[in-house]
This record gives structure tokens, sequence and C-alpha cells, in this order.
């Protein structure tokens, strides 16, 4: 499969909203920052609370405490995720999540008991990881705030930590063509 390179990002402030933060946020990460972008940009909209990626407008955040993550928690010990890696009432393994991506397996597992630790290269998703982390740990859902006290965020290649985390779960997303010819 061919590697391609990942498209530009580019940091716009909310409309409406002081540019301020999201001028700070594209000098930390090294990324440029417009008052607007082209439609066709791969933006991180950065506002003085929230924060997402979007592209041609479609919207993708890291947001914990949205109302999809809550009801994806009240799948509680039959999530399927849940199973898969073993949680059960007395036994909760220790996670480690070697593409953090967007976060939301790594939660609902935290959600369900298990300490997990998120490794994540891409510096802008790190980013979004992390706000959405530290506005989790303020929710006002309980919940919400224990799990995220049971997340733990790296950046880096996770293949340079894997040799220390030899005794913890790793787990890695198939393919959609993998996921098709399973029965």
């Amino acid at each position: 499969m061919p590697h391609f390179p990942p498209q530009p990002v580019t940091v716009v402030p909310v409309p409406g909203e002081s540019p301020k933060r999201a001028q700070s946020v594209a000098a930390q990460l090294m990324l440029p920052c417009r008052d607007q972008a082209g439609s066709a940009d791969l933006l991180l909209v950065v506002g003085e609370v929230e924060a997402w990626l979007e592209l041609e407008g479609v919207k993708v955040n890291v947001q914990f405490d949205s109302a999809a993550m809550r009801h994806r928690r009240k799948g509680g010990h039959n999530e399927l995720l849940g199973r898969a890696v073993g949680v059960k009432a007395d036994r909760k393994p220790s996670i480690f999540d070697a593409t953090g991506g967007m976060g939301r397996d790594a939660f609902v597992l935290a959600d369900l008991g298990c300490a997990v630790t998120l490794c994540e290269r891409v510096p802008v998703l790190l980013w979004l990881l992390q706000e959405a982390l530290s506005l989790a740990s303020v929710s006002r859902y309980e919940p919400v705030r224990d799990a995220a006290g049971r997340m733990h965020i790296r950046s880096g290649d996770s293949r340079c930590r894997l040799w220390r985390l030899a005794r913890s779960f790793i787990l890695t997303p198939c393919s959609r063509s993998e996921r098709r010819r399973q029965p």
C-alpha cells in the first residue's frame, strides 16, 4: 500500500471568537494560522473552549462527555470492546492503545475501569486528545471525570514504547479488507 504524505493542517479561529488561542496553538504545533481558509483545506478550528478538525465542511472532534459517548457508556460491560480485552467485574486489565487516534475506544475502556495509556504520534491529534482529556477531567459527569483519571496520553511512535509494555494489551485497528474476510 503506498504511503501518502498527510495533508497540511491550517489553524483557524472559531468564527466570531478571539483568534488569540488559535494563534497560540498554531505556534505550539508549528502550523500556519489564518483568519479563514479555503474549503479544500484541512483545518484545526480552535475556539476559546472547543476545537475540532474540519475538511470540506465535515467536523470531527474529540469530546468524551458528548451525548454520543454517554450513549456508548450505557453499554457497560456488554460493550464488545470490553469483552474483547477481557474486562470483568474483578478484572480490569491495563491497556496500551498503540494508535490513540480520536481516543473513543480508549475512553470506553477507561470507563469500564481499565487504566489506559494512549500513544499518538500525530501532533494535531495528540493536541486534540490532550484537550479532550483536560475537559473530561472537569466534566459535570462524575463517571466521565473518573474515566479521564484512568487515561494517560503519550506522544511519539508506539513502536518505540512497546518493549516496556510487554504485559499490557496492544490495540491495533484492522484494515477494512481484513474485517470483510473474517466470518
